[in-house]
């Protein structure tokens, strides 16, 4: 992957004069991971994904979906804040190529005039949120008001927190739909 997204966020929190932490570690192979190499827990993690929003038969855009480590995006509750038809998980190689990074580091923002941005609530008003920078060995630390301020992401309700269980046959992996 290019490295240019990873230039503009950095470029984007030097130019700001916001406080931030930049942190160097070694790859994570999920949030869990990345947030135990970091050393801090996963609710405190900005986890970002890619959604397509379906709007009739033929409109489509794409949103970046920024929800806690913890937790999981809710589609029922996408769905109703951009009071859109359907809404699915962007293709893998569609999300590296708007985002310019690789599944897994993709930061919470856009430089997409065109792309919208929806951060959970409570990341909004976190101490700190954690967050690779686009790529798999460096990541960021910003208190979450300051990011909400630099960035202008809509927030709202977006994320669920699943259910643990010792049901090995019983699934929680998964965005909720109902």
């Amino acid at each position: 992957m290019n490295t240019t997204s990873n230039h503009k966020l950095l470029h984007l929190l030097a130019s700001s004069k916001i406080p931030y932490r930049l942190l160097i570690h070694r790859p994570g192979t999920d949030t869990a991971g990345a947030s135990a190499e970091r050393g801090h827990d996963p609710a405190e993690a900005a986890k970002s994904v890619l959604l397509r929003a379906g709007y009739g038969r033929r409109r489509r855009s794409y949103v970046t979906a920024v929800v806690p480590g913890d937790r999981r995006v809710s589609f029922r509750k996408i769905m109703s804040q951009m009071a859109c038809d359907d809404i699915s998980f962007a293709a893998l190689h569609v999300a590296e190529t708007l985002t310019g990074c690789e599944s897994g580091t993709i930061p919470p923002l856009s430089f997409a005039p065109d792309h919208q941005v929806i951060v959970d609530s409570s990341l909004a008003t976190a101490g700190t949120i954690y967050f690779n920078t686009g790529r798999h060995d460096q990541s960021v630390g910003v208190a979450g008001n300051h990011w909400v301020l630099l960035t202008e992401p809509v927030v709202a309700d977006i994320a669920w927190t699943p259910i643990i269980s010792t049901d090995r046959s019983a699934s929680n992996s998964g965005p909720e739909f109902d």
